[in-house]
C-alpha cells in the first residue's frame, strides 16, 4: 500500500460515526465498537456502485488490479457508505457453522481515499482498534475438510492467493509484540496452515509459525517467493498463477526443535541399535589401523584430545593421525596456536612421502604438490596466548562458506587464551565443555594436544603441581570424548643423549571399544620419514614409564 496513513481509535470511531450515520459527538462515544461495526457494515454498498475512477484509484493503490469482481464477492469485500472507499471485513466465525445469514463481521479494516492532492494516497482506519481481537480476513470461508490453508499479513496477498491457487486464504491483521492468544487458538482448529509473510516481515512470520508448535504448519522463506508477494507474483503477465502455486509447494516445514517423535528418530535410533553410522564414523584409521579396534572409528561432533608429557612427540604424531584421516578425503583445518605453519607442512610432506633417501628439489615439488590435493586448510595465529575460541569460529564461518569442515586440529589447546586466564578447575571445565560444544554444533570432530600427564608417583601426589596437573586430567577426562595420553620411559640416562621409549594408552573413549589401561600400544618412531607404527601389546606397561 502507498502513501498510507492510520489514525486513532477514537478519531477511527468519531469519523465512522459522523461520517456514515450522522450521529453526533455524545453518541458516537456511548456507542460500542461493535456496534459501530455493524453500522458502517449495513449502510455499506456493493463495489460496483463505486465510481469508476475512485475504485481504479483504489485498485492501484492496494495492489488489486488483478483480483476479480467475483473474487471480492467471495470475501465480502464492499465500499463505503459515500464510495469513497474499500472495506474489508474479519470473522471469528465460519459460514458453515452459523450460515450466510447470520455470519456477521467482527471487524472492520478500511482503506479510503485522501482528499489531499499534495499527498494523494489512503487512508487506512480498523475498527476496532489493532489491540482487539477481530479474527482473520477470509475466516468465514473455512472449512472442516479444508486440508491446507494458506495465512498471510495483507488482505491483497489473501485475494491473490485464492485466485490464483483456488485456496482459502486468510489475512491476519499483523500488529506489534506477541500475537495474541485468542488468534493463535483459532488458527490452531486449523489441519494445515502455510505462512507467506512479506519479504520484510519474515522475521514475523518465523516467530508466528514458532507460536504454533500443536500445528501441522510450513513457511514461505523469502528465497522460495524470490523475494515477491503474492500480489506482485500474481501481477506477473502470464505466469503469475503458476508462479504462486509453485511457491505454496516450495514451503519448508516448522518444527519445534527440541521435540522428536519416534517416526523422526528411526534411523538415528537403528544405527545405536545395529552399533554403525553413530558408533563407526566417517572413516577409520588406515595407517594407525590398532586404533580402529578401540575408538571404532572417526565420528563427527566428539572432542578428542592427545596428552603426554613435554617433549614426547605429541604434535608429530598429531600431524601424522590428522593426515591419516585428511587421506580419507576429511576437510581438516589445522588451527596452528604455537606451531610454526612452514614447520607443520614440511613435517606432513615428509610423513606424506615416507621420505626419499636422494631427496631433491624435484622430488619435494612432487610430494608437495601431491599433498596440496588434500581438503586440508591452515589458520595461523600470531600470538601464543592470545587467541581466543571466539577467533577460531569465526575462522570455521568464514571457510563453511565456500568448504565443509570436518576436522578441526588444534596444536595445542593451552595456548589458547582462555586457558591462559584460567584459574580454577571450573575455569578449565568450560573451556573443554565449549570446545565439546564447538564440536556439537557444527557437526566436526575436534582434535588437540596438550599437556596431559599420567602422574603415577605417590610420593608426589601433594605436591601443588601435581595438584594442578591432577586438577587438569579430570577436567579432560570429564568433557572429552576420547583421551588418547603417550606414555615415555628413559631408556638412557646420559643427560646429553637420553633415549626414550613412548607407549599409547587411550584412557576414555565414550563411543568405542575397550580401553588400554592395563596393557598398551607400542610407539615406534622412525625418525627418517617421521612416521608412528602402532603394535599392540599385551602386557602391563614397564616400571619407569611416565
Amino acid at each position: 500500500m502507498k502513501a498510507s496513513m492510520k489514525i486513532s481509535a477514537k478519531n477511527k470511531v468519531d469519523t465512522m460515526m459522523n461520517g456514515y450515520s450522522g450521529s453526533s459527538d455524545e453518541e458516537a462515544a456511548s456507542d460500542s465498537p461493535k456496534t459501530v461495526v455493524h453500522t458502517v457494515w449495513n449502510q455499506s454498498i456493493p463495489i460496483n456502485q463505486m465510481s469508476l475512477p475512485k475504485l481504479t484509484r483504489l485498485r492501484q493503490l492496494l495492489s488489486l488490479r488483478h483480483i476479480q469482481d467475483s473474487t471480492f464477492a467471495k470475501y465480502n469485500v464492499r465500499a463505503t457508505a459515500n464510495g469513497d472507499g474499500l472495506i474489508f471485513p474479519r470473522y471469528t466465525d465460519r459460514v458453515e457453522r452459523v450460515g450466510v445469514r447470520q455470519l456477521k463481521p467482527s471487524g472492520l479494516k478500511i482503506f479510503r481515499l485522501t482528499e489531499n492532492r499534495n499527498q494523494p494516497g489512503i487512508i487506512e482506519e480498523t475498527i476496532p482498534d489493532s489491540s482487539t481481537y477481530v479474527g482473520f480476513f477470509g475466516y468465514h470461508l473455512v472449512k472442516s475438510v479444508d486440508v491446507e490453508t494458506v495465512l498471510l499479513f495483507n488482505e491483497a496477498d489473501a485475494l491473490s492467493v485464492h485466485q490464483a491457487a483456488g485456496k482459502v486464504a486468510l489475512a491476519v491483521h499483523d500488529q506489534y509484540g506477541p500475537f495474541q492468544n485468542q488468534l493463535l487458538s483459532l488458527l490452531t482448529e486449523l489441519i494445515h496452515v502455510i505462512i507467506w509473510p512479506p519479504p520484510e516481515k519474515y522475521n514475523r512470520g518465523k516467530l508466528l509459525a514458532k507460536s504454533l508448535t500443536s500445528t501441522n504448519c510450513h513457511l514461505i522463506s523469502p528465497a522460495s517467493c524470490k523475494n515477491m508477494r503474492a500480489a506482485d507474483a500474481l501481477a506477473l503477465p502470464g505466469k503469475g498463477r503458476q508462479l504462486i502455486a509453485g511457491v505454496i509447494k516450495a514451503c519448508e516445514r516448522v518444527e519445534e526443535k527440541s521435540l522428536s517423535t519416534f517416526d523422526k528418530l528411526k534411523e538415528l535410533t537403528k544405527e545405536y541399535y545395529y552399533g554403525y553410522g553413530s558408533v563407526s564414523g566417517i572413516c577409520k584409521w588406515s595407517r594407525f589401523s590398532a586404533l580402529n579396534n578401540y575408538l571404532k572409528g572417526f565420528r563427527l561432533g566428539e572432542l578428542t584430545l592427545i596428552g603426554g608429557g613435554s617433549a614426547c612427540g605429541k604434535k608429530t604424531f598429531l600431524a601424522e593421525y590428522a593426515l591419516d584421516i585428511c587421506c580419507q578425503n576429511v576437510s581438516t583445518l589445522w588451527c596452528c596456536l604455537e606451531l610454526p605453519v612452514g614447520r607443520l607442512t614440511a613435517t606432513l610432506v615428509e610423513q606424506d612421502a615416507f621420505f626419499e633417501e636422494n631427496t631433491n628439489q624435484r622430488s619435494f615439488d612432487y610430494w608437495y604438490e601431491e599433498i596440496s590435493r588434500l581438503p586440508m586448510y591452515f589458520a595461523k595465529f600470531d600470538k601464543v596466548g592470545f587467541t581466543k575460541l571466539k577467533d577460531i569460529v569465526e575462522v570455521i564461518d568464514r571457510l563453511a562458506a565456500s568448504k565443509e569442515v570436518q576436522h578441526i586440529v588444534i596444536d595445542d589447546v593451552t595456548a589458547l587464551q582462555e586457558w591462559t586466564l584460567a584459574k580454577n578447575g571450573y575455569d578449565l571445565n568450560l573451556i573443554f565443555s565449549d570446545l565439546r560444544r564447538l564440536a556439537q554444533n557444527r557437526n566436526c570432530h575436534i582434535t588437540g594436544s596438550m599437556l596431559l600427564s599420567k602422574l603415577q608417583n605417590s610420593k608426589d601426589n601433594n605436591n601443588a603441581d601435581t595438584l594442578q596437573q591432577n586438577a587438569v586430567n579430570m577436567q579432560a577426562m570429564k568433557e572429552a570424548d576420547n583421551v588418547l595420553v603417550i606414555c615415555t620411559k628413559k631408556l638412557a640416562q646420559d643427560i646429553t643423549d637420553v633415549e626414550h621409549e613412548n607407549f599409547l594408552q587411550i584412557w576414555k573413549t565414550r563411543r568405542g571399544g575397550d580401553l588400554v589401561l592395563s596393557n598398551y600400544i607400542e610407539m615406534n618412531f622412525n625418525r627418517m620419514t617421521k612416521c608412528y607404527t602402532l603394535t599392540v601389546g599385551d602386557r602391563a606397561l614397564p616400571e619407569g614409564t611416565y
